[in-house]
C-alpha cells in the first residue's frame, strides 16, 4: 500500500510540473528550476540565454479554425522546441502561446540562430495547416543572455527575453530580436 501511494504521489507532482497539451515544463516547473540553472551556471562561468516565444495570429487561428487548430499549432511549437534544443535545455509553456527555453552554456548568439531555426520550421510544418482556413500565423521571439546583457538573475533574464519578444513583434512580427 505504501509503494502505491508513493507512485501515486510522485505521479502527481510529474502531473503538477508538466503542461497537459505539450508534456512540456509549467511555469511551476520553471520557477522551481530558474534559480538551479543560473546557479549553475555562475558556478563554472557559462553563460544562460533565454528565449522567449509568442504565435503571431494564434487567435485568428482559433477564431476561424477552431481551438483543436489552435492546440495542434501549441503541440507543433512544443514538438519543435524538444526536437531542436539540447538534453540540458528547458522549455516550458508559460501558458497560450508563450514558450520559454532556457539555454545553459549557450551565448545569445546561438540563442537567435536557433530561434530562427524554430520559426522557420514552424513556417514549414504549420502552412498546411492554415492554408485551409486562409491564415497566416508565424513565431517572434526575444533572446537575451545573462552574461552578455550583464543580468543579476534569471527573472531579470527572462524579463529582458520579454521585452525583446515584444520589440519583434512591435517591428513587425515573424521575428527574433536579440540584444
Amino acid at each position: 500500500m505504501q509503494d502505491q501511494i508513493r507512485r501515486a504521489t510522485a505521479q502527481l507532482r510529474r502531473l503538477a510540473l508538466r503542461d497537459a497539451l505539450t508534456g512540456l515544463g509549467n511555469r511551476r516547473f520553471l520557477d522551481m528550476q530558474l534559480p538551479k540553472i543560473v546557479e549553475a551556471a555562475e558556478a563554472s562561468e557559462t553563460d544562460v540565454s533565454a528565449m522567449v516565444i509568442d504565435m503571431d495570429g494564434f487567435k485568428q487561428v482559433n477564431d476561424r479554425l477552431g481551438h483543436d487548430a489552435g492546440d495542434e499549432l501549441l503541440v507543433l511549437v512544443a514538438g519543435l522546441l524538444k526536437a531542436c534544443t539540447r538534453h540540458d535545455d528547458l522549455a516550458v509553456r508559460m501558458g497560450g502561446d508563450e514558450f520559454v527555453v532556457l539555454m545553459p552554456g549557450c551565448d545569445a548568439r546561438r540563442a537567435c540562430e536557433l530561434a530562427d531555426s524554430i520559426r522557420m520550421l514552424f513556417r514549414q510544418q504549420s502552412q498546411v495547416m492554415l492554408d485551409r482556413g486562409g491564415i497566416t500565423a508565424d513565431l517572434s521571439a526575444g533572446v537575451a543572455s545573462l552574461a552578455e546583457d550583464d543580468l543579476s538573475d534569471g527573472y531579470a533574464l527572462i524579463k529582458l527575453a520579454d521585452q525583446r519578444l515584444y520589440r519583434a513583434k512591435r517591428e513587425g512580427k515573424g521575428r527574433t530580436c536579440g540584444g
